[in-house]
Order: C-alpha cells, then structure tokens, then sequence
C-alpha cells in the first residue's frame, strides 16, 4: 500500500486512510463484510447439511 501511495498522483484519495477516522471507516467496512460472509457461510453449511440429512447431493 505504501508504494501505491507513493506512485499515486492523488495523494488526497488516499488520505482517509491515514486518519484515526478513515480507520474507524475501514474497520467498520471489514466488519459488515466478515458478518455478511458469515452469514452466508452459515446459510449454504445449513443447505449441505439438510441435502445430506435427505440423500442428496
């Protein structure tokens, strides 16, 4: 990441990132996309389980 800034003409688009705020941003981002992962992951483990519970596969 810090070469990509450093090769960046727009340094700018980059600068939320370097603030306790751009952070905070990023990490709440990361987080709804882990719980929206596992979510899914739970959803098809839950749909195999039950395929194999039947029979099928």
């Amino acid at each position: 990441m810090l070469q990509n800034f450093r090769n960046s003409r727009n340094k700018r688009a980059c600068l939320y990132l370097l603030t306790p705020q751009g952070i905070d941003a990023k990490a709440r981002i990361a987080a709804r996309f882990l719980q929206r992962k596992e979510a899914e992951y739970a959803a098809l483990h839950a749909e195999m389980k039950a395929d194999a519970d039947t029979g099928l596969r």
